[in-house]
């Protein structure tokens, strides 16, 4: 759930019309790239800042965004999309599919997560942006200034990756980018270096307590003697609180005043709400295990603010007051309480801290094996950092060993196997079906992108006893299980069979994705890309990012079917870098590769060389070390691209030696590699030549034979009568080499769709052009 506080300042408790003095020094951050505010609780920070922000807007200098820290901003990760939401948000920028980026949301699941992100043009849809790309987005305003408001910063560790995320933003804002820091000590970011500029801005705690002027006013504001405040220090919020009750009480006696007319019912809610930093009525009433409507509850009680969405936050100063401790026992059942609740609503990481707090490390393995079962809303920083903070009776519980398994899958899946064997071994003999069927289904993902047909068959059989077994996720899992095994045999019709009537709902988000990945990949192979259009339609706006990439991919895939090869290659480098933040190894080195294979594709060499490096880099290795085909075919794909014809034909014949063509998990990639292996290897000319295609599939075969017959001195007279597609079906189906072959010898029997294919290659196929009049061997 988003809560206002972190993009909306709450309302302002302290009348600051009072405070003129510090509304223009905090006007001065329009001339500072750092101001920092610093100061203990109770001293107004957040409410100064929220009516500078509310004055601003009545004669702007620039743009206010408001960020609200939160402990989860620790990680670099978290933060980043944090800020880069705010700063979408202040430019009205939505996502790709028309949501807004102004909710608090941060992806998990792998790497990646459930709930909306910010979007940046140029960033790409749920992709974590680097301190530099957020600097831009800035600059993209100018000359309009914009300035970052931060608060409650000390929540951010120094030496925290979240904090040094926040250095090197500031180290990169641009000239029109501002930033303020509020914190209750000294910023975790290095100032020394901008002071000796004159670019740091301070105020300090002596500068935000009421001075006798302000002190007097407020007094005089509120129809109060001056002497009722006397003995407040200056602190905003203890004026605030004297001037709320009937006469001048100090120190412990001013607290009990406000405390002592709640009742005892009441008393205990505030002190419950103080204890959870924080709740909305459902996580209270959990809590205390009976209904609380907070609105009633704390009807009068000053410094609690009250969010939008029914989210109530406790002033820091409220934890000082005595009657509202909570002894260790009633803590810890309200604790367990709180936890178990907002773990079922999905906010692990509150979950987790509130038991963290007080070492309640026995009910800690039943937050992570719910989490565990939703598996793809988790982020791979989040599991690493709840199990490297956990002692060994929570590593080694079943739900522990699950959730390291689920850890090394997301970070090194070459090493996950074992671990969660153990997981799925463990939840078996404890008979925690739900938890075994997550450890499966994440091997049976790792076993079938490793092309490990054993172990797909293995997990199969677990998968089928368990479908025996009247569960109605195994019964779904076992239905794609065999889908997967159809695709494998080269089973169209049993895929779709499979697939067809699958309920979906029954399997995680994970799950219902890959199979709705597998069901849209063979429609587009059979010709019908506008089915991959629909199921990206209907799953992209609840996917999380992890699953965007997938879906993603598949909208590429339709694309290219439809000859938009520009629009595929405008927007894979977003797609790539999306793939890279989720951390999902596999996942990415797959993407990496067909990224550089399209590149290659269109005679963009170098992009595709780099994405194939990184590919290499990433990819693991096939069966027995053998090299995947996916390598493979891009390593021909470029050699091809840059003229070495020989050398792309002797890696296709040395694949084709230890992987056919055309079969198990390989197809899909083989059919990718159609044209050239058809032009370059007669041995895999006789198979496509004898095998049933459809789609661009057909089209493929049908060009790279017109163009082999150019080649053999026998083409001419097939071009003059072949039935052509429009030019960006033919640009997506012939490798630009194959397809300036094509373009010439269109030309040359006087069609028109030569001029019209070769202009639509740009300067790769020009050159190519030039390099066939220069002769073989010419590059």
């Amino acid at each position: 759930m988003a809560r206002s506080f972190r993009f909306v300042p709450p309302e302002p408790r302290v009348d600051l019309l009072t405070r003129p003095r510090l509304l223009r020094s905090l006007a001065g951050r329009w001339h500072h790239r750092v101001t920092a505010l610093t100061g203990g609780p109770g001293l107004g920070k957040t409410t100064l800042l929220a009516q500078a922000i509310a004055e601003n807007r009545m004669a702007p200098r620039g743009q206010d965004v408001w960020i609200g820290v939160e402990p989860h901003d620790a990680d670099a990760d978290r933060l980043s999309r944090v800020v880069a939401t705010a700063v979408a948000a202040r430019d009205g920028h939505e996502g790709p599919n028309g949501d807004g980026a102004g909710d608090d949301a941060v992806p998990t699941g792998g790497g990646g997560g459930g709930e909306r992100l910010g979007y940046l043009p140029g960033l790409g849809d749920n992709v974590s942006p680097d301190p530099a790309a957020v600097a831009d987005a800035v600059w993209s305003s100018s000359p309009t200034h914009s300035c970052l408001v931060l608060d409650d910063v000390h929540l951010l560790p120094a030496g925290s990756s979240g904090a040094e995320w926040l250095s090197a933003l500031v180290d990169a804002l641009p000239g029109n980018g501002h930033v303020v820091l509020a914190s209750r000590s000294e910023p975790p970011v290095p100032l020394s270096r901008f002071g000796t500029q004159g670019a740091v801005l301070r105020l300090a705690e002596e500068d935000l307590r009421f001075d006798d002027d302000e002190l007097s006013g407020f007094a005089t504001k509120r129809g109060l003697d001056l002497s009722r405040f006397g003995q407040t220090g200056g602190w905003p919020a203890m004026a605030e609180l004297a001037a709320s009750v009937e006469r001048h009480f100090t120190g412990e006696y001013l607290w009990e005043e406000v405390l002592q007319p709640l009742g005892t019912v009441r008393r205990h809610v505030l002190a419950v709400l103080c204890d959870l930093g924080g709740a909305d009525d459902e996580l209270v009433s959990a809590a205390v295990g009976t209904p609380v409507e907070l609105a009633r509850a704390l009807d009068c009680v000053p410094l609690v603010a009250r969010g939008a969405d029914g989210w109530y936050r406790p002033h820091g100063l409220w934890r000082s007051a005595p009657r509202l401790v909570l002894d260790d026992h009633e803590r810890g059942e309200i604790r367990r309480r709180a936890a178990a609740h907002l773990s079922h609503r999905g906010r692990f990481d509150e979950a987790f801290r509130l038991l963290q707090g007080v070492e309640l490390w026995d009910a800690t393995p039943s937050v992570l094996r719910t989490a565990c079962l939703a598996s793809d809303r988790l982020m791979s920083p989040q599991l690493g950092r709840w199990l490297s903070t956990s002692p060994d009776s929570v590593r080694s519980s079943a739900a522990g060993q699950l959730a390291s398994g689920l850890h090394t899958a997301f970070t090194s899946p070459t090493r996950a196997v074992e671990p969660l064997q153990r997981a799925a071994d463990r939840c078996r003999a404890e008979g925690d079906l739900d938890a075994e069927l997550v450890a499966v289904a994440q091997l049976g993902r790792l076993a079938w992108w490793r092309q490990d047909l054993q172990a797909v068959g293995d997990l199969m059989v677990r998968v089928l006893q368990l479908e025996g077994s009247g569960n109605p996720t195994a019964r779904a899992l076992a239905s794609v299980s065999r889908a997967i095994l159809a695709d494998i045999q080269g089973d169209n019709d049993g895929v779709l069979a499979e697939l067809a009537n699958l309920d979906a709902h029954l399997l995680d988000p994970a799950w219902e994705v890959l199979a709705s990945w597998l069901y849209g990949s063979v429609h587009v192979e059979l010709g019908r890309p506008e089915a991959a259009h629909e199921i990206v339609a209907r799953l992209m706006p609840k996917a999380d990012s992890s699953l965007r990439v997938v879906l993603g991919a598949l909208e590429h895939l339709a694309w290219w079917t439809e000859g938009h090869v520009d629009r595929v290659l405008e927007r894979s480098p977003a797609l790539v870098d999306a793939g890279r933040a989720t951390g999902m190894r596999y996942n990415l080195a797959y993407g990496l590769t067909m990224a550089g294979a399209i590149y290659a594709h269109a005679g963009n060499v170098q992009t595709g060389r780099r994405y194939l490096d990184e590919a290499v880099a990433l990819a693991p290795p096939g069966p027995a070390g053998e090299e995947p085909v996916i390598a493979g075919l891009s390593q021909a794909l470029l050699e091809f691209s840059v003229g070495d014809e020989t050398a792309a034909a002797d890696t296709l014949r040395r694949l084709v030696e230890v992987h056919p063509i055309d079969r198990g998990v390989d197809r899909r990639v083989w059919r990718q590699g159609l044209p050239v292996t058809y032009v370059l290897l007669p041995e895999a000319r006789a198979y496509w030549d004898g095998v049933p295609l459809k789609g661009l599939l057909a089209v493929e075969r049908d060009l790279a034979a017109a163009v082999l017959a150019l080649r053999e001195g026998d083409g001419a007279g097939r071009l003059r009568t072949l039935e052509l597609p429009e030019v960006g079906v033919m640009r997506a189906a012939l490798h630009f080499r194959l397809a300036a072959e094509l373009a010439v010898g269109l030309s040359d029997v006087g069609r028109p769709e030569g001029r019209q294919l070769l202009d639509a290659l740009g300067a790769p196929g020009r050159a190519a052009v030039r390099a066939l009049a220069a002769g073989p061997g010419s590059g």
